[in-house]
């Protein structure tokens, strides 16, 4: 999706599918550790990294995020009061997509997997820009879902808590940080975002799996080691891995809750998504190539 041309007008439904597809690379890098481009580092030009990086930052002008959410969102509010949700749904929808693929890139967890694998020692610059990136996007992430919710726009899908989610955990690593100057900031945040899964877990399931799995990380003190700065390196027990993995890795949130339904007989396996594919639906790569097409044009 490189060396595009912006298409001046494209419905929203359109930068859905764009983005979601950028989504998937994305996840495809971090938690499959597959590799397009080849093994390189993420800090090189030609690594994985840098190419879906290229992509959203195309898109970051292509969606206008440099628009307040009020005024994206500010044409659907009806005279009445009312809201269009139809409408409004798919831009909402595609700026969370837009937040989420920045928080897993940089996550400091992942980044933290993918640097162990490489030869070379990663450059500090890099690692604190990473670090930055990951908690803005982060905090855009809780300030959409807050604007939108107190516009009147409901965003309350199973997949939203998942961006949520991961959201959430870089916030932890941030609020249990006591060297970061935005550590009392992060601990609202992270109150903010408890809240709003505890909201969303009444409908879905497994999003009640992962606000207690975020809770359960917090209160047994796993993000407040004072090394959960990648500055200092991550040091987590193999138990603490596997915690924080389920926090970033959608597959292994719904196949424990799985789990935990079979044992207590009280959930069903229908009231939930139970893969990625699931969660964000399958992508339809005809449409999509009809939309790169226009892109270019």
């Amino acid at each position: 999706m490189t060396n595009r041309t912006l298409s001046i007008c494209q419905c929203p439904f359109a930068q859905v599918i764009a983005i979601a597809q950028i989504l998937g690379r994305c996840a495809q890098y971090v938690l499959q550790d597959f590799n397009i481009r080849g093994p390189h580092p993420p800090w090189d030009p030609g690594s994985d990294f840098a190419g879906i990086e290229s992509d959203l930052l195309h898109f970051e002008a292509y969606l206008e995020m440099q628009r307040p959410n009020d005024e994206i969102l500010a044409p659907y509010i009806l005279a009445e009061g009312l809201v269009d949700s139809q409408s409004s749904g798919p831009i909402i929808f595609s700026r969370a997509l837009f937040h989420l693929c920045y928080c897993l890139l940089n996550h400091p967890f992942l980044l933290r997997r993918r640097i162990n694998t490489c030869r070379n020692l990663a450059p500090i610059s890099f690692i604190r820009r990473s670090s930055d990136l990951a908690w803005l996007h982060a905090q855009q992430m809780m300030a959409l879902i807050r604007d939108s919710r107190r516009l009147g726009f409901s965003f309350h899908s199973s997949s939203s808590g998942y961006a949520v989610t991961v959201a959430g955990s870089i916030i932890a690593l941030r609020a249990y940080d006591e060297d970061s100057p935005t550590c009392q900031e992060a601990h609202l945040l992270l109150e903010e975002a408890l809240g709003y899964l505890d909201l969303i877990g009444q409908h879905w399931s497994n999003v009640r799996t992962m606000a207690s799995t975020l809770r359960r990380i917090v209160y047994d003190g796993i993000s407040g080691r004072p090394s959960n700065s990648l500055t200092q390196g991550l040091s987590l027990t193999p138990e603490q891995e596997e915690a924080m993995w389920s926090l970033v890795d959608y597959n292994t949130m719904s196949n424990q809750l799985s789990q935990d339904a079979q044992t207590s007989e009280q959930e069903s396996d229908s009231l939930m998504p139970n893969s990625w594919i699931d969660l964000f639906g399958p992508i339809d790569y005809a449409l999509l190539s009809s939309f790169n097409a226009a892109t270019q044009e």
